[in-house]
């Protein structure tokens, strides 16, 4: 691989930190679940910052990972 492919793709690699991140907010977000409008904004806010940093340069691909997101989550019981 490359010098110059590895280093873009180190900035989209999701360390720990990352991980952490995204559970604190799991956590924080969890006792917003209702049966009106489902859990998929709650969980499009909890991966929200590790998504950005996987589509950094790619905001098409940022959002139909969004939208997959809101999709699948209300349409599962």
């Amino acid at each position: 691989m490359s010098k110059e492919k590895n280093t873009i793709q180190e900035g989209r690699v999701l360390n720990k930190k990352d991980i952490w991140r995204a559970m604190r907010r799991h956590y924080l977000a969890i006792s917003t679940y209702n049966y009106d409008s489902g859990f998929a904004a709650t969980l499009v806010w909890e991966l929200f910052p590790a998504l950005s940093k996987i589509y950094k340069d790619d905001p098409d691909g940022l959002q139909a990972s969004i939208d997959n997101q809101f999709k699948f989550y209300n349409c599962n019981p």
